[in-house]
């Protein structure tokens, strides 16, 4: 027997096939194969195809159609998903970069909702890219991305493992770049997650009459800052603006820094400053019609400097209103004394008193008569004064006017008076028939006449400074004579001269026999090396006890101290010299010196000046004290 299913000979046990596991029939007797063999068989009817409607077919094929095309797309859609690893994505970010694409780079990007797609921003970064700088940056960072990525996939066995490590250390470590992989349907793609970074004008030094703004191509900074920009190399525009100009600042500023602000340095250090030291009295001063306001004495920085800064003064002085004005161009100095701006006009105002006081004068030793003296407090020792000097116990020549100059830089301006030193040039006509020039110095103390608007000569004192020989003088000359300008020297006649050749010796010349050019010498050494020291230590208590605490120098040194202190200033003393000096009323004494500096600015540079510098002192307690620095100019 065989199985009828695959043809294995069987055993009459086998219910099952062994070999195919067919169900086998049992064996037919003899009987029923008879019976069998005569049933009648009947054919089965043909099996008829299917037919389908066109329709059918139509829809039929159009569904293929579709499945096929769904496959195709998939497999488009994976293909072009993205740069398929760390290696390819850097390699086309490189390339976008070297075009110089900012719009390929932002489709990178990991976040669709970043604000660096803004239009503003990705244009601002377009042109960054268009400098070997940017492209620089991005070169390296790319690559430092690329090495990172890689070795966190090593580090990590589970895509999601390195995508989160990735992340993680990019925003705890800084990283403005960093290559991520996102896993979708439609495979893996690496992306690139760029961190904003936000840029902020600053100045180097704080500095709290300034104030800065910025731009960067279109867009302008607000509070100072612009937020949400590329990181980048960008070339910013800002202002520094001050209380009376404002100046411009263009430079660059590498901003890839996301944990703070990048700092766009606007330095003002760099930029044109003029100090001003205001009049010691009080005025109503402007700059440019705008009004500057400080105590009496102070001295102020103005930064920026306007390109022409004109200043106004006007101030009372021994009951009269005096205005003056100057225009400095920026950069022409950077330094003034704004009290220089009152010397011309009460320059003006003085001339023709001290002129006509100075022809009187000659009038009067003409003929013996004090009371010719016109313009002159008549309680004062001027008459005395001027014919102990100009008169010799052997000779009385006549004299005769020829002109009379001021020192402009001479003149202040007390609440006490107002000091000018001026020279007179007479002709002396002697008894034997000769004539010769005499130059006559005198320092003058103007003040305003008893209930009256006039000014007259209150005092005055020999002054070793010719005013002729200064560097602005205003002078008024006599039409009927020919000046001189050539100064005899052997004229000049000091204090201390009249105090040892007269018994009529007054109370200050007595006072000028105990101080001596040594003293003098001894004293302004100490004084001036002493203001160096206290000047670099800060510290004003170190010169104080040198200065007269009533006078005017004792609180302009303390503010001039912090003043240098807080611009980080310190100075050398590198030589003084005592050219003159000379003795006034009152223990008084005006010192004429010539100093040399080296002065050290902040970032260490050094400049060396010299100034011809004119004090008053005074004895106190038979000390010398400084009262007053008259004037100080840079030679």
């Amino acid at each position: 027997m065989y199985c009828g299913n695959c043809g294995t000979k069987t055993q009459p046990d086998w219910v099952f096939c062994k070999e195919c596991g067919h169900r086998l029939q049992p064996e037919a007797s003899t009987n029923e194969i008879r019976e069998t063999e005569h049933v009648p068989v009947v054919a089965k009817p043909a099996r008829q195809p299917i037919q389908l409607s066109r329709r059918t077919k139509l829809w039929g094929g159009v569904g293929a159609g579709v499945i096929v095309l769904l496959l195709i797309a998939f497999l488009v859609l994976r293909a072009t998903y993205g740069p398929s690893s760390a290696e390819e994505l850097a390699q086309q970010m490189k390339e976008a970069v070297q075009a110089g694409d900012a719009n390929t780079l932002a489709s990178y990007l990991d976040d669709k909702d970043s604000p660096l797609h803004q239009s503003d921003k990705i244009s601002l970064f377009a042109e960054t890219l268009q400098t070997d700088d940017a492209k620089k940056a991005y070169n390296n960072g790319i690559v430092e991305a690329l090495d990172r990525a890689e070795y966190i996939q090593k580090e990590n066995a589970s895509l999601a493992d390195a995508v989160k490590k990735q992340i993680r250390e990019s925003l705890g470590g800084g990283q403005w770049l960093t290559l991520v992989p996102v896993e979708s349907w439609r495979g893996t793609k690496w992306t690139a997650h760029i961190e904003p970074v936000q840029i902020e004008a600053s100045l180097p030094y704080l500095n709290e009459n300034l104030t800065t703004s910025m731009t960067i191509g279109n867009v302008a900074a607000q509070d100072n800052r612009i937020q949400d920009l590329w990181p980048s190399v960008y070339t910013y525009k800002g202002v520094i603006r001050g209380e009376f100009a404002e100046a411009p600042v263009t430079d660059t500023v590498e901003a890839f820094n996301t944990t703070e602000n990048n700092k766009a340095i606007l330095d003002y250090t760099q930029l044109a400053s003029l100090e001003v030291q205001l009049p010691p009295v009080e005025s109503t001063i402007t700059l440019n019609d705008k009004p500057i306001t400080g105590t009496p004495g102070d001295y102020l920085d103005i930064l920026p400097v306007p390109a022409q800064s004109k200043f106004v003064v006007t101030t009372q002085a021994q009951g009269s209103e005096i205005t003056g004005e100057t225009t400095l161009q920026s950069g022409e100095q950077d330094r003034y004394d704004l009290n220089t701006i009152l010397q011309k006009p009460i320059a003006d105002k003085s001339l023709d008193l001290i002129y006509n006081a100075s022809t009187s004068l000659a009038e009067a030793i003409n003929t013996s008569n004090a009371k010719a003296v016109k313009g002159v407090n008549p309680n004062s020792d001027y008459y005395n004064r001027a014919t102990w000097e100009m008169n010799s116990y052997f000779t009385q020549p006549k004299y005769t006017l020829q002109k009379v100059v001021i020192d402009l830089d001479s003149i202040q301006i007390n609440k006490e008076s107002i000091e000018i030193t001026a020279t007179q040039v007479y002709t002396a006509k002697n008894e034997d028939g000769t004539s010769n020039d005499k130059n006559v110095s005198w320092t003058y103390q103007i003040t305003q006449q008893p209930n009256q608007k006039q000014w007259w000569i209150d005092s005055a004192s020999t002054s070793w400074s010719n005013a002729i020989n200064a560097k602005n003088t205003i002078e008024k000359a006599s039409s009927a004579t020919t000046t001189s300008a050539e100064t005899d020297s052997t004229d000049q006649v000091s204090a201390n001269t009249a105090s040892t050749s007269t018994a009529s010796t007054d109370e200050a010349s007595l006072e000028s026999a105990e101080v001596t050019d040594t003293s003098i010498h001894d004293f302004m050494t100490d004084y001036l090396s002493t203001s160096v020291d206290a000047i670099n230590a800060g510290d004003f208590s170190m010169v104080s006890s040198l200065l007269d605490a009533d006078g005017p120098v004792y609180k302009e040194s303390s503010s001039y101290i912090d003043h240098l202190q807080s611009k980080g200033i310190t100075e050398e003393l590198v030589s003084s010299t005592v050219q003159s000096f000379k003795a006034n009323t009152d223990n008084m004494y005006t010192v004429h010196t010539t100093e040399t500096y080296n002065i050290i600015a902040k970032d260490g540079t050094t400049q060396k000046k010299s100034f011809n510098s004119v004090y008053t002192l005074k004895l106190i307690d038979n000390e010398l004290k400084t009262y007053q620095l008259v004037s100080t100019k840079e030679i």
